[in-house]
Formats: C-alpha cells, sequence, structure tokens
C-alpha cells in the first residue's frame, strides 16, 4: 500500500506518529545507503510516492523507474535517469537535475540525488502535504528541531555537501536508537510470549 494512504488510514498523532516516522526514515535511509554506498546506484526519484508499506507495517523503497548506476567517470553513461528524467516531478528536482547539468551531476557524490530526495521525503511526512513545488522545502516550520540540521544539509544546494543518508543514520542515532530499544524489546517480547503460562 502507498506510504500516503497508509498514514492516512492509521491516523497516527503525537509521540506515536513521531517514532512510527523515525522507524520509516529509518527503513529508507538504510536502503538509500544500501543503493548510493555499496552498490553505487543512484534511486533517482525518493519522495513519500516512492514509499509502500507492507502489511506489517514496515517502509520499503519503490519505484525504481530510474535507477541508474553512479559512474561519475563515464562522460557517455547513459542510464534511465538521463533517459526518463521527466517521469521525474520537477518540484522533486535539484537544482541540478532540473537544468539537466548532468556534468555536475557525475561530478558529485552518488548520494547528491537521492539526499535531495530524502530532504522532500522529510518534508511531506512531516508537514502532512505533497510537495507542489520545490520552494515549499523552506519552509521548515513542521519539521522537527532534531532533525532540522540534517534535513538542511540534505537538500544544500551544493551536491558535493550534501548529506550522505549514512550519516543521517549515525547523526540520529538518539532519534533511531530508542525505537529500535523498543521494537527489540517488543521482538523479544513475541518469541518468549509462547512460553510463558
Amino acid at each position: 500500500m502507498p506510504l500516503s494512504e497508509k498514514l492516512k488510514e492509521l491516523g497516527l498523532k503525537g509521540t506515536q506518529r513521531d517514532e512510527y516516522y523515525a522507524w520509516g526514515l529509518h527503513r529508507i535511509a538504510k536502503a538509500v545507503s544500501f543503493l548510493n554506498n555499496d552498490c553505487k546506484l543512484v534511486h533517482g526519484n525518493v519522495c513519500l510516492a516512492s514509499v509502500v508499506v507492507t502489511q506489517t507495517l514496515d517502509w520499503k523503497l519503490h519505484a525504481f523507474d530510474v535507477l541508474s548506476e553512479f559512474d561519475g567517470q563515464n562522460e557517455s553513461s547513459v542510464g534511465p535517469m538521463l533517459q526518463y528524467d521527466w517521469l521525474i516531478g520537477a518540484q522533486y528536482k535539484s537544482q541540478e537535475l532540473l537544468k539537466s547539468d548532468w556534468t555536475t551531476i557525475r561530478k558529485s557524490p552518488p548520494w547528491a540525488t537521492d539526499s535531495w530526495g530524502l530532504g522532500c521525503l522529510i518534508y511531506e511526512l512531516f508537514s502532512g502535504t505533497k510537495l507542489s513545488k520545490t520552494e515549499e522545502l523552506r519552509n521548515t516550520a513542521s519539521i522537527p528541531k532534531s532533525l532540522l540540521p540534517d534535513y538542511q544539509r540534505l537538500l544544500s544546494s551544493m551536491p558535493a555537501r550534501r548529506l550522505n543518508s549514512s550519516k543521517l543514520l549515525e547523526n540520529n542515532g538518539n532519534i533511531f536508537s530508542s525505537i529500535l530499544f523498543f521494537v527489540s524489546y517488543l521482538c523479544s517480547q513475541a518469541v518468549q510470549a509462547p512460553y510463558i503460562i
């Protein structure tokens, strides 16, 4: 199910909402980090619409239509992101992608495009609205204060300075660690439950 639909259905508020968002963002940041850092791939269209939710409420990265191999050394490399960039809404494109500045994109770190997308996802999550134009990303009123510095680094106008999603996971360890502790506690209880009378 698309994340946007599941969020409406769940209707979470307050701490419960924030914990679910933190857990989901952790899952998506891990997926993006794996693609960018381990596989040298670029998803190219990270946003709310590219996240689906399983029956167990786990978030999964989806919509790999423009997934491309990142090869900054090969000027003639042509991937789906170059051929099908029209599939990406203009509101989700960084300046270099909007201008089709492939030279800058190739010189950027492999995570630059998807870091921008993570910033868009964070905005859409916490604002509760679909991004309609890039300028809306400047409105940070709904972004949690603890996440704001990293949000701003994800959306840096300079691709080389954008925050790597692996650093997002490290920097927000305190946000994610309490969630992970809670989940591991629940899992341990689920394992022990059949043996408790």
